[in-house]
């Protein structure tokens, strides 16, 4: 059932009250029916009821009676939790104003507190941007105090407002509300060191501190770049400190880090020349890092390699003759034994391997061929071996291994031996036949995309296609439309038999399966549907669209050349008044809408189109022409929904 807003009210805090009204919209439903839905939320003590009275109003602010409204069963809320958003309370049909009188709230331990007409409900103002307190770097500023200087305090959470402070309550930057005294519920900072830390003057004194500190990390990164970045930072910060020094010794390392780096990669490469080398780069860096250290070291290193070289001369005079010696014994030993090894032997393997395969002892055969070598052509032996097996395997009805025997044959790196390639491909084709026959068109899909380059493959790809187009059939019959749709959109890519009509098939069954506006596939399947003019799609495409619900939060600020970017309820001339118009995003909606904003002041009117997203924002910079002094009057400016022309949101300043 859809429903129609009204009238919205803001946040309301109740002065000693356990809770307080987070937020409350007046609804009317379709069969005319007038609700208020309202959301509490708790303080420190869980609620398990409240009790409210509400006094309705008509259009023209005559009284048409009071309701007592209760939220009898609420599930146990814990301390700031909120309830109410799901449990409307029934108005009067003609009523379209309310005040809300909180009367009673039960908590879990059986207290009872009292309200009434005495209590205190003050309106939760809307709270100022961070960047109007902080500017620059300051919140990087605030982020690094923080975090270094006073660690005790909580975590810095997301910035969402500045802080401010009312007699009752507090807000504070997380954008939680908070009884006045207490630290904050969500984050646990407490207002006073919020008010402390976000002022300006105490963030620009911290400024040098930080630039200083900055300076020291960037030199951590230990490289010259590094090292020249910091030396900038100290440079900035003048005679802050030890800022001078330390420049200079950062730019002295910026210039020393090359140097030491060439002499370390110069020593691993561990020849007497490098470890020389390597020493001589650092003596011209003697005071940096162990510079001086790894000199000795390489020293070190080069002496020894001297004395390894002449030990190692005087043992290879030595062997030498020796060699020379053994050398004239073995030489008639080893032509006798190269003569049999190298002619006898090899020709009697090589006809064994023969004969092996031709018993179809085809491991054997291979081994045979393949301790020979490069004798003769052995390896040519063996591609001819593997390739009778495979058409063993064949023969045999096993299409699986054949086909991947046939295709991985010795040598298809670079060349397929024979008509490899091709029974490869048929026996492949036969083997997901078999799937296919059987009935189990996803195995034979699956085992199909797994053949290299199976597309070029004209009995394969079409196998493929069938395969897809049965399955996504199958799918559709059984009502998994999602399968059905992704399955006959791979045959209709191809343009495979009906399958592009049995796809728009698939598209408008799911649609009517998944009638949703938060279904993103619903959506673009009927606005696929609908440009190809199949069946209603249109009209189905219509009813999605009324399921929508949308609304906007509209602010206006000042931007005028003076002030910058302040939150104005009021908006007064000084110099040409320029303003920032902000619509934020309210909706359970999952698709973006064209919106028409309207703004009015003085008579005219001026009319801008952009589209607004889900959750999103969209903000327009307008102007008043006047200089000094200019006209006075209400501005005022409304946002419509551009497809349905419904207003969603509205707001308006005086200009004085």
């Amino acid at each position: 059932m859809g429903y129609e807003i009204l009238q919205k009210y803001g946040a309301r805090w109740y002065v000693d009250a356990p809770v307080m009204l987070s937020a409350a919209q007046l609804l009317r439903s379709t069969d005319g029916r007038v609700l208020l839905q309202a959301k509490f939320r708790v303080h420190t003590q869980p609620v398990t009821a409240l009790s409210v009275r509400i006094f309705c109003r008509d259009a023209f602010g005559e009284p048409t009676g009071d309701v007592t409204g209760q939220y009898p069963d609420i599930v146990w809320v814990r301390p700031y939790g909120t309830f109410g958003q799901d449990m409307p309370i029934a108005l009067p049909a003609e009523t379209r104003q309310i005040e809300l009188l909180l009367e009673r709230v039960k908590m879990a331990d059986g207290s009872l507190w009292q309200g009434g007409a005495a209590v205190q409900a003050v309106p939760v103002p809307p709270q100022q941007p961070i960047d109007s307190i902080l500017t620059g770097k300051q919140g990087e500023i605030l982020c690094w105090y923080v975090r270094e200087k006073e660690p005790d305090l909580p975590d810095l959470p997301r910035l969402a407002g500045a802080p401010s402070g009312q007699e009752a309550f507090w807000q504070c930057w997380c954008g939680a509300c908070n009884p006045a005294g207490e630290a904050c519920h969500a984050c646990g900072w407490r207002l006073e060191d919020e008010t402390r830390l976000a002022a300006p003057d105490f963030l620009e004194e911290q400024a040098p501190e930080w630039k200083y500190d900055r300076a020291l990390a960037t030199a951590k990164g230990g490289r010259a770049e590094d090292y020249r970045q910091a030396a900038g930072l100290m440079y900035m910060l003048g005679d802050y400190r030890d800022a001078a020094e330390m420049k200079k010794k950062f730019t002295e390392y910026a210039e020393a880090q090359p140097v030491y780096e060439e002499a370390k990669g110069l020593a691993e490469t561990g020849t007497l020349a490098c470890y020389r080398e390597a020493a001589k780069q650092l003596e011209r860096i003697p005071n940096y890092k162990d510079a001086a250290e790894l000199r000795e070291e390489y020293l070190k290193c080069a002496e020894d390699l001297e004395e390894q070289a002449a030990r190692k001369k005087t043992v290879r005079k030595r062997k030498c003759l020796i060699s020379i010696l053994i050398v004239c014994v073995t030489g008639l030993l080893v032509a006798a034994i190269l003569l049999t090894n190298y002619v006898f032997i090899p020709l009697y393997n090589y006809n064994k391997g023969i004969k092996q395969r031709e018993a179809g002892e085809y491991e054997a055969s291979v081994s045979t061929f393949t301790d020979l070598g490069d004798y003769k052509d052995s390896s040519e032996q063996i591609r001819e071996t593997r390739y009778q097996e495979a058409q063993a395997m064949m023969d045999a009805g096993d299409y699986e291994n054949a086909g991947r025997a046939f295709y991985n044959l010795p040598g298809n790196a670079t060349e397929y031996y024979k008509d490899s390639l091709e029974k490869s491909m048929e026996c492949y084709r036969l083997h997901a036949q078999e799937y296919f026959d059987a009935g189990d068109y996803f195995s034979a899909r699956t085992f199909i995309t797994g053949v290299p380059n199976y597309k070029k493959n004209s009995g394969l790809y079409n196998l493929y296609l069938e395969s897809a187009y049965q399955e996504g059939l199958q799918d559709m019959a059984n009502g998994d439309y999602y399968a059905a749709v992704t399955l006959l959109g791979l045959a209709a890519d191809a343009d495979y038999q009906d399958s592009g009509e049995q796809l728009k098939e698939a598209k408008y069954q799911y649609a009517l399966a998944h009638m949703d506006a938060g279904n993103t596939e619903t959506w673009a399947y009927l606005e696929d549907l609908q440009s190809a003019g199949y069946k209603d799609a249109s009209a189905q495409y219509d009813r999605l669209e009324g399921m929508l619900e949308w609304s906007a939060t509209v602010s206006i600020h000042n931007g005028s050349y003076s002030y910058g970017h302040e939150s104005s309820v009021s908006l007064t001339w000084l110099n040409s008044v320029y303003t920032d118009i902000k619509v934020e995003c309210n909706t359970s909606a999952s698709v973006s809408i064209p919106v028409r904003v309207v703004s009015t002041f003085d008579g005219d009117t001026d009319t801008y189109e952009d589209t607004l997203s889900p959750g999103g924002s969209i903000q327009l910079e307008l102007s008043v022409d006047g200089y000094g002094t200019g006209p006075s009057g209400t501005y005022s400016v409304r946002v419509y929904n551009d497809n349905t022309g419904e207003l969603i949101g509205s707001a308006s300043s005086r200009v004085n």
